[in-house]
């Protein structure tokens, strides 16, 4: 893909414009001999397939492709935000980027200007290799294409596709959503796909999707039957099964849509997308982005048998109530008592009670990751009274990442301690837990929970944003000191409305301390403005010891962003 003509080219213009002309003739080891300044300059006027032919040869001069990887991105939508520091994730984002564009033809300003000139399958092909993740679009012909010309494509796709995305209701029984349905069936049970995200608000296409999935084996009997019970129920008697292409007549026995049926080995080519001979392999990480009451009932019957699922994020469409929630965790400990083991990551939003958080914890006692928002709605949602800090920190101490958010901690001091003191946490997000609430002594207390957190020996990442820690942020200096051994990497103070006279003493004891390595520090959102003498000056003197994070915010937007969160 090249960039337009000008009016009068040079003749090296004109030079590049034949290397990519007759590339395929010239071949890339014959274009790589060029001098390393040209080619630098000829990379910009190469298609995207030709950039990626020549890039081992360029490699191997010394030569990177970044600054060609760099010119498309900045011609594709949105890519004046995009940063990129290697070639590599260049690319990437430019193949990842143009894939979907041009599958679904999308009309993004880059391929319009340069669809002329664009080999399409041999781009998909080319771009599939670095297409990690798929959505399926409800857009049957383009679906179908995957499944008959366009079948080295889906080759690609099975083997370089890791997760997939369902927005769309599919109904397995309507000719329509045939190519889908064939499409996710080769990248979910042929391919290196273990990941699903379900967008849609379709039980049944849920259920469709998760039937029989939960072994750790593969499950060779099964086939893609669907909720029910046989794929006869489904697909209806073998002489009236629905095509794949309705426009298109089949002889009995025949082909497909031009494509020849499976051999033995199980390749699911044919119209016939369940057969007992294909595979049902597991699901390992399933996230579901609207969990309506439907939904949730079809993952619950899942739940208890599903062995191979380690990570499940529940994003609900309202807030979870106190009985859907309960069911939850009873299936979840269901699960956790059963071989296999339960859940490594649990991430669910949103709760109504802190007390149900509590219950999610108790029933996956091999928890490695929890993240949780809890919106404390008014109302009698109190499940149980709270259970003692030692018993609770039993259940959680397999915990390496936790992250909270809205849930009222200003009376749980001592739990985060002990749960500081049991668990081997590597992240720690603690967002708008209100933690100084409700201590008498705020200085005192902030010291405790400042020391234990400096002398936790596997903690990188700590975040406690919105907590108004405001006048007593010089407290937390003690995190710089680095003793005994921590391991902290990143703090974030964003949005506890730090004062530039308090970020000023802050620094002051943090360059005390003289820390011996660098530590990221998160200072947006706090209104440095109020004094911006003393904040430079602060901000100068942290420098030296943390890459800061800042950002440029007035002081009305910030005072109602800390209101909000009164």
């Amino acid at each position: 893909m090249a960039e337009g003509s000008a009016s009068s080219p040079s003749l090296k213009l004109l030079c590049f414009r034949v290397v990519r002309e007759h590339f395929c003739a010239l071949a890339a080891h014959a274009a790589a001999v060029l001098p390393c300044d040209l080619l630098e300059e000829l990379q910009p006027h190469l298609t995207v397939c030709q950039l990626d032919q020549l890039q081992p040869a360029l490699n191997t001069r010394g030569v990177s492709t970044l600054s060609g990887w760099s010119h498309i991105l900045r011609h594709m939508r949105r890519s004046f935000s995009v940063k990129v520091d290697s070639e590599e994730n260049a690319k990437l984002l430019v193949m990842s980027g143009l894939f979907f564009s041009v599958l679904y033809d999308s009309g993004s300003r880059y391929i319009r200007s340069n669809i002329s000139s664009l080999d399409i399958p041999l781009f998909l092909g080319t771009a599939a290799r670095y297409t990690k993740h798929l959505a399926l679009r409800n857009k049957p012909e383009t679906l179908r294409r995957l499944t008959t010309e366009w079948r080295s494509v889906l080759h690609q796709l099975e083997r370089h596709v890791q997760s997939v995305t369902v927005s769309h209701r599919l109904d397995p029984s309507k000719p329509v959503n045939q190519p889908a349905v064939l499409v996710l069936h080769r990248l979910l049970d042929h391919g290196q796909a273990r990941e699903m995200v379900f967008e849609a608000r379709c039980p049944l296409t849920l259920a469709w999707i998760l039937h029989r999935r939960g072994s750790q084996a593969t499950d060779t009997t099964a086939g893609c039957s669907g909720p029910s019970s046989s794929s006869e129920e489904l697909q209806g008697p073998a002489s009236k099964r629905p095509r794949r292409d309705s426009g298109t007549e089949h002889e009995e026995g025949g082909s497909t849509d031009g494509v020849e049926e499976s051999d033995a080995q199980g390749d699911c080519w044919g119209d016939r997308v369940h057969s007992k001979a294909c595979p049902r392999r597991p699901i390992e990480v399933l996230e579901l982005t609207q969990c309506n009451t439907d939904c949730l009932k079809v993952l619950l019957s899942a739940l208890p048998s599903w062995s191979s699922l380690r990570r499940l994020n529940l994003h609900s469409v309202g807030i979870f109530t106190p009985s859907s929630a309960l069911d939850l965790a009873g299936a979840l400990q269901e699960r956790s008592r059963r071989p296999g083991g339960g859940l490594a990551e649990l991430n669910v939003c949103t709760l109504p009670c802190p007390s149900l958080l509590e219950r999610l914890l108790e029933a996956c006692p091999h928890l490695m990751g929890l993240s949780a928002e809890v919106h404390n709605v008014p109302g009698n949602w109190t499940v149980r009274g709270p259970p003692k800090p030692q018993n609770q920190c039993q259940s959680c101490g397999s915990l390496i990442s936790l992250h909270l958010e809205d849930v009222n901690l200003s009376d749980s001091l001592e739990y985060i301690l002990l749960l500081l003191k049991r668990c081997r946490l590597i992240d720690l997000c603690l967002k708008d837990c209100r933690l100084l609430e409700k201590w008498t002594n705020k200085e005192e207390s902030l010291e405790r929970l400042t020391t234990a957190l400096s002398n936790h020996r596997s903690l990188r990442w700590l975040g406690l944003a919105h907590n108004r820690i405001a006048k007593h942020v010089p407290v937390l200096a003690q995190l710089f000191s680095g003793f005994p051994n921590s391991s902290l990497e990143r703090v974030d103070l964003s949005s506890n409305f730090i004062q530039p006279g308090e970020l000023l003493e802050f620094s002051r004891r943090v360059g005390a301390l003289r820390p011996n390595r660098r530590l990221t520090l998160d200072l947006r959102r706090n209104p440095g403005d109020r004094d911006p003498d003393s904040w430079r000056s602060a901000v100068s003197s942290l420098a030296p010891y943390c890459n800061l994070q800042l950002q440029g915010w007035s002081s009305t937007d910030t005072m109602v962003d800390h209101v909000s969160n009164m």
